[in-house]
């Protein structure tokens, strides 16, 4: 599986039709996961930002997988609509990816993404309870806070000293 990081609008664009054909391809996907809401969401609220979109490719077929729809703001790592939508969570082809090929995956994401010295933190707001990303993280044993409505995810990652 290759890893890559999508940092710039262009980039984003480009994979626009694929990333529509991953949303139509799962039914439980909500209108929050679709590449026009994610792309207005981040042109009008986190243009500041830097943009952290994570996909998952097939190294075999490039296909898209997987893709993480999200942003550093503040030196924290989060979903690009985090707030401003009703529901977060990442895209997964089903037909060709499950909670076990992440787990597999686990190492080469922590490794390569989410240990990365660019942000501090990491946090998830508006999971639902049936969202794959929660699902993955009970299996590979994040600690999961409640928040009441919504699930959010802390991950501290290191404090930098300048």
């Amino acid at each position: 599986m290759k890893i890559e990081i999508i940092r710039e609008l262009r980039q984003l664009k480009a994979i626009m039709q694929e990333w529509e054909c991953l949303f139509q391809s799962n039914s439980c996907n909500t209108i929050f996961q679709s590449f026009h809401f994610c792309y207005y969401s981040y042109v009008n609220f986190h243009a500041n930002d830097e943009l952290f979109v994570i996909v998952l490719r097939d190294e075999i077929s490039c296909k898209i997988l997987s893709i993480f729809p999200l942003c550093i703001n503040k030196r924290r790592l989060q979903f690009i609509n985090n707030i401003h939508a009703d529901y977060c969570d990442i895209l997964i082809d089903k037909s060709q990816m499950n909670i076990n090929t992440f787990v597999s995956l686990k190492v080469n994401l922590l490794e390569h993404v989410f240990l990365s010295n660019e942000f501090d933190s990491i946090r998830f707001h508006n999971l639902r309870e049936s969202s794959e990303l929660l699902k993955i993280l009970h299996k590979i044993h994040y600690k999961i806070v409640d928040n009441t409505r919504w699930f959010a995810l802390n991950i501290v990652n290191r404090v930098h000293s300048n």
